[in-house]
């Protein structure tokens, strides 16, 4: 006798499946042994469908759980030594198919269709163990913002553009901000439209460091200072509406940036410009730990430059060690 496929009406019914899992392993629920492929991440995701949710798997391009729409990503997380969390990678989401995907606009493509609404299923990633070891920790269903939405449609109209340029072998997941379009395969190169040049196979994916922004704000529940309202972002691209709220400053001395801004504290202070830009953008912590910077992965860097162009000082970059960096 088969076994009815469970049918999901609310969400809620299926986190009543998922919240008695937390602190459990996936060895627990691997009922159809997939755990007998050693060192192999996906079959986690199978035995989240599989063993716990109870519908089977299959190669249906829509969205997992169809009835309510919602796509379930199993991911793991690793614990940093400061005692933060961070994604362990990229959260892939949908093949990019180069020939098909110029037909679709943002709202309507296969990949939004599976990311608007996403159900994550977090895990605690324990490096040298096995995976059917590593426990559940929690279950979060996502919905973007209207922000993040505003760029992660922009990213995907860029992406869009370079395939209808004929130019899908130089894309690159540097150019995007949230939405990336990662490599897939090893090395498989794949016809595009407008082009007879063969590009590398690629997937849409949220970036890591946007992911690792994800996974801070439903497993550690923590919060950070936003730098653009999503009407500041709905015409213009990131770059265009930071220069927009820095542009008015331009020109001005130290002293009258001091002034206008009504900042006190020590005017040689080594950090004082970056409390310069801070206070130009209305932010009262540190720029590089603003929800925009951290999801982008961006690093401020001030400039002094004197009047004849020149620089006063070199750009420094982290330090780094030779064995490991050759590793990279």
């Amino acid at each position: 006798m088969n076994k009815q496929i469970p049918i999901y009406h609310s969400i809620e019914e299926v986190f009543a499946k998922l919240e008695p899992t937390y602190g459990h392993t996936f060895k627990e629920y691997d009922v159809n042994h997939r755990l007998e492929t050693p060192n192999n991440k996906g079959q986690l995701g199978h035995i989240v469908e599989e063993g716990i949710l109870g519908y089977p798997i299959n190669s249906d391009p829509a969205a997992d759980l169809a009835e309510i729409g919602v796509e379930v990503k199993t991911t793991g997380i690793i614990a940093t030594k400061k005692k933060e969390v961070r994604a362990k990678e990229r959260l892939t989401i949908d093949s990019l198919n180069y020939v098909d995907i110029v037909n679709y606009d943002f709202e309507d493509s296969p990949m939004w269709q599976k990311a608007d609404d996403m159900l994550f299923v977090f895990y605690k990633y324990l490096e040298g163990e096995p995976y059917g070891d590593m426990p559940i920790i929690k279950a979060a269903i996502n919905s973007f913002d209207d922000a993040d939405k505003a760029i992660i449609k922009r990213d995907y109209d860029y992406i869009v553009s370079m395939i209808n340029q004929g130019r899908a072998e130089e894309i690159s997941e540097g150019d995007t901000m949230y939405l990336g379009a990662c490599t897939a395969g090893h090395g498989e190169l794949v016809k595009q439209p407008h082009s007879g040049t063969l590009a590398k196979k690629r997937k849409f994916c949220l970036k890591q460091s946007y992911f690792t922004q994800l996974v801070r704000k439903y497993v550690s529940d923590e919060e950070f200072e936003h730098i653009l309202t999503v009407e500041k972002l709905r015409n213009t691209t990131f770059e265009m509406a930071m220069d927009g709220a820095l542009s008015k400053y331009y020109g001005m001395s130290e002293s009258q940036i001091r002034k206008e801004l009504s900042i006190t504290g020590k005017p040689n202070a080594k950090n004082r410009y970056e409390r310069y830009i801070a206070a130009m953008l209305g932010i009262k912590g540190r720029i590089s730990q603003t929800d925009e910077f951290l999801k982008a992965n961006i690093q401020l860097k001030t400039i002094r430059v004197n009047e004849d162009e020149s620089i006063t000082e070199s750009m420094s970059f982290p330090t780094f060690k030779f064995e490991e960096i050759v590793k990279e």
